[in-house]
């Protein structure tokens, strides 16, 4: 897949963890939202979602993608906490 809009990678929330857990960062919190708007989900919720998506074909993956419900699903903000 290509980058959408400016994006240059997109990255899944098991990437981000990852990267974060290399950071020395242990607790996260996984938002989705949009327009200033935010609520607190299970991370599971949304690697779920990502692993489904990711075993689709490029062309509904991207379909999907654009719904309303999946952009904010997708849209999503990490909290992380060192400890």
């Amino acid at each position: 897949d290509e980058p959408r809009g400016f994006h240059l990678r997109e990255y899944t929330l098991g990437e981000i963890r990852e990267v974060f857990r290399a950071a020395g960062f242990t607790r996260f919190h996984a938002y989705i939202g949009a327009r200033g708007w935010f609520l607190r989900v299970p991370a599971f919720i949304v690697r779920a979602t990502e692993i489904a998506l990711l075993a689709m074909p490029a062309p509904v993956r991207r379909k999907l993608a654009d719904l309303r419900a999946f952009r904010a699903l997708l849209g999503l903000r990490v909290a992380a906490i060192r400890g």
